[in-house]
């Protein structure tokens, strides 16, 4: 009984070797994996029947029998894997790059919203005669309070007033030092 037990192995063994390798897409090896561990299966029948035969055989055939499904299993997952990239290589040689087009545009990002009411207010102005006039953000002493007629007591020069730079330079205070440059 359990030399018979031990050719169905091996019969089966052999058969789903050459099933496996001869597969050819990924659902002919699904076909394959369910035909042999599927719950009606070959190797699947072979398993419940162990259940009737003697003690001392189960102990030999039964880690046998484990063995081979996961013989089977490693042999159906590494035949995937080989089709899949058979699939992918297949896609990329198909599939050509014109290197010399200019890229895709990116559509990330967008304007801040301040950004576009500035924008807004600017056009808007600008059709009403004013003019956009801008000014650098760190200006000299003389820009920001001298042009201006500002005293050099007035607390607006005070040092918690206002922030100036160890190179004598300040950050503009208002938008007056602009007003000074464009006229």
């Amino acid at each position: 009984m359990g030399t018979e037990w031990e050719q169905q192995l091996q019969g089966l063994n052999d058969s789903a070797a050459v099933s496996v390798l001869g597969a050819q897409s990924l659902d002919a090896l699904e076909t394959i994996r369910v035909d042999l561990l599927g719950r009606k299966g070959s190797l699947t029948a072979l398993l419940k029947g162990l259940k009737d035969l003697p003690i001392d055989a189960r102990k030999t055939l039964g880690p046998q029998a484990n063995k081979l499904k996961e013989i089977i299993t490693a042999s159906i997952e590494e035949r995937k894997s080989a089709l899949e990239r058979a699939a992918m290589d297949a896609e990329l040689l198909g599939t050509t790059i014109d290197t010399s087009l200019p890229p895709r545009p990116s559509g990330l990002g967008r304007r801040h919203p301040l950004t576009k009411t500035m924008e807004e207010m600017a056009s808007i102005l600008s059709r009403l005669g004013f003019a956009w006039a801008d000014g650098p953000h760190v200006e000299s002493d003389h820009y920001n309070f001298s042009a201006l007629n500002i005293p050099k007591d007035h607390s607006s020069r005070d040092m918690q007033d206002t922030f100036y730079l160890e190179s004598g330079e300040l950050l503009r205070t208002h938008t007056s030092p602009v007003q000074i440059r464009f006229l």
